[in-house]
Order: C-alpha cells, then sequence, then structure tokens
C-alpha cells in the first residue's frame, strides 16, 4: 500500500481511534474519515503525511491532538 494516494472511510460508523499507522502512507493525498464515531486525539503521525491534500474528519467525536 506505498503507492496509495487516497483513502475513502467515510460512513462507516468507525468507533475507535485514528490509527497512528496512517502516516506510513507517504503517498497519500486525499484521507476521508468522516461521518464515523472516531474518538480521541489525531494522532501526530499524520504530520508525515507531506503530500497530503485533502483532509476529511467532520462528524466524529475527536478531541483535539496528541502532544507526545
Amino acid at each position: 500500500m506505498s503507492s496509495l494516494v487516497a483513502l475513502s472511510l467515510f460512513g462507516n460508523q468507525f468507533a475507535s481511534s485514528l490509527p497512528g499507522e496512517l502516516g506510513a502512507l507517504e503517498k497519500l493525498e486525499y484521507l476521508y474519515f468522516n461521518n464515523n464515531a472516531v474518538t480521541g486525539a489525531i494522532p501526530t503521525a499524520l504530520s508525515k503525511l507531506t503530500n497530503l491534500e485533502k483532509l476529511i474528519l467532520y462528524d466524529n467525536k475527536l478531541s483535539g491532538c496528541q502532544t507526545t
């Protein structure tokens, strides 16, 4: 999956936290994770996604960003 550029997982009622492993998808340009029940903080690992053009996270239960 190292060449994955778009990941659309919206509307699936995921109820866990965002996995930090998403940060390993270095070529990812679009990440849609809206309309779920994702909780917790946004992982700092997402800052590794330097090609990311669009990040959609609305309609979840996120609490901010991880600080460590």
